[in-house]
């Protein structure tokens, strides 16, 4: 009767035979085909609007089917802050040798007030703002060629402390984020439905530290209520085959 119902309708709709033997469970399959790709569509429409917001730099990775998770871009914490610890540096060596090399060459025309054979104007008025003087005397000449001496020397060392900073600021950061992505790392496996995840403590007692044991307990707990879910499972399961087992016995003794 059904069938011959849906065959009516069919026929009424204009759709073809196969469509028509489909049935209603076929419809039922239809539907659930639908509504997933509509919530995959939907995915897609929120991926995008994320990405409108501010996700340019990012990439993105599909785990899960129709789920998408964010993958750590290339401008990551780790980069970032070797950067801003490169730039600290950099400011801090130039000012160092900016003041230095002006604290030289004070002292050199402090010097130079004492020798007899100056041409020129008077020593007068902050370092930056003197005029430009001409000297005879061989020794200034000398004391020009120290001064001359110890501003590339400080140019030098500023340039050497530059560099090793960036290679301490390298090693500090990745330090400091090796255990942040471990986690991270962790925290993405214990999505996926693993549990034993544990982490390795850090040595350091500060606040990564603190966070790594945690996610340890947090595990741990985890790891209890799935122990005690499987318990409840496997004992409702055998108070379900008791009871059934005695409803059996039961009927084959009243069948005697």
């Amino acid at each position: 009767m059904r069938a011959a119902i849906n065959s009516r309708r069919c026929a009424a709709s204009g759709t073809d035979s196969g469509g028509c033997e489909m049935g209603w469970g076929g419809k039922r399959h239809w539907k659930r085909q639908r509504d997933a790709w509509l919530a995959r569509v939907r995915e897609v429409e929120g991926f995008n609007r994320e990405r409108s917001r501010g996700w340019h730099g990012a990439e993105w990775m599909t785990d899960n089917p129709g789920k998408f998770a964010h993958k750590r871009g290339r401008w990551g914490l780790r980069r970032r802050l070797t950067t801003w610890f490169l730039l600290v540096s950099l400011a801090s060596v130039g000012l160092t040798t900016m003041i230095t090399t002006a604290a030289v060459y004070n002292a050199q025309l402090q010097i130079a007030k004492a020798f007899p054979n100056i041409v020129g104007f008077q020593f007068d008025g902050p370092w930056w703002d003197r005029p430009q003087v001409l000297v005879t005397d061989p020794r200034f000449r000398a004391a020009n060629e120290a001064f001359r001496n110890v501003t590339r020397t400080a140019l030098w060392a500023g340039l050497g402390a530059f560099f090793l900073s960036g290679i301490a600021a390298a090693i500090v950061t990745r330090r400091l984020t090796r255990p942040i992505i471990a986690l991270e790392d962790a925290a993405n496996r214990l999505e996926r439905g693993e549990r034993d995840v544990k982490l390795r403590v850090p040595e350091s007692k500060d606040e990564l530290r603190t966070v790594t044991e945690a996610f340890n307990r947090l595990v741990e707990g985890l790891e209890r209520q799935e122990a005690w879910r499987k318990r409840v499972v496997a004992d409702i399961a055998h108070a379900i085959v008791e009871r059934h087992a005695a409803r059996r016995g039961g009927m084959s003794l009243r069948a005697e």
